[in-house]
């Protein structure tokens, strides 16, 4: 758990608040919007033996639109929703470097968290061990 703590420190003391809430938001988001899309896919998998893929394949692509638009809306906010004052270069290129940190984030809190339950699941199953063996 310390693991998740200092990937979100880092991101904060590496990119700031703003960065680091436009990447934690776009991680929740994309989950929100992707487990649906899996298991409708999964579904039609079942149901017609066409691959999941056809349906997931642009999955990939989330991250990066939702970083951008949660950007986009925090600039309109900030310029007073005046699109003239928005520098869409600037915006593209923060929207792609955030939804490419919130990837590289997930991916690897999300080793973590399967590290940590392997750990419990194999620390349970000493226990379980030990306790059938009445040493």
């Amino acid at each position: 758990m310390d693991g998740i703590i200092n990937s979100i420190k880092s991101l904060f003391t590496t990119y700031g608040f703003r960065a680091t809430a436009v990447i934690v938001l776009t991680i929740a988001i994309v989950n929100l919007i992707k487990l649906p899309i899996v298991k409708v896919a999964e579904k039609k998998e079942a149901e017609t033996g066409v691959d999941k893929s056809v349906i997931t394949k642009f999955i990939t692509l989330l991250p990066f639109a939702v970083a951008f638009l949660l950007e986009f809306a925090i600039e309109l906010v900030i310029v007073g929703f005046n699109f003239k004052a928005i520098a869409f270069s600037e915006l593209f290129s923060k929207g792609a470097l955030y939804g490419a940190l919130a990837v590289a984030t997930y991916e690897g809190v999300k080793k973590q968290l399967e590290a940590y339950a392997a750990k419990r699941k194999n620390a349970n199953a000493v226990k379980i061990i030990k306790f059938n063996t009445n040493d």
